[in-house]
């Protein structure tokens, strides 16, 4: 699931202090890696365009008219 989240569009103070900080995040080789990628996304600006993906694109706004409630 931690996959899909965009790691990178995060402020780096919550980055580091919360989600890196979190135990399940330090348990896990996958999600330590996803923290990293998202840490040298923000460390390295010169370094962004060649680190394009789905984490790293901002949400497509949505029309009004889109959105389903339940």
């Amino acid at each position: 699931v931690l996959q899909h989240v965009r790691l990178p569009l995060l402020s780096p103070k919550f980055l580091v202090g919360t989600v890196g900080s979190d135990p399940l995040i330090k348990s896990d080789e996958e999600c330590r890696d996803l923290v990293d990628e998202a840490k040298n996304y923000l460390l390295l600006p010169q370094e962004r365009p060649l680190m394009q993906g789905p984490r790293t694109r901002p949400r497509k706004p949505i029309r009004c008219g889109e959105v389903l409630f339940a």
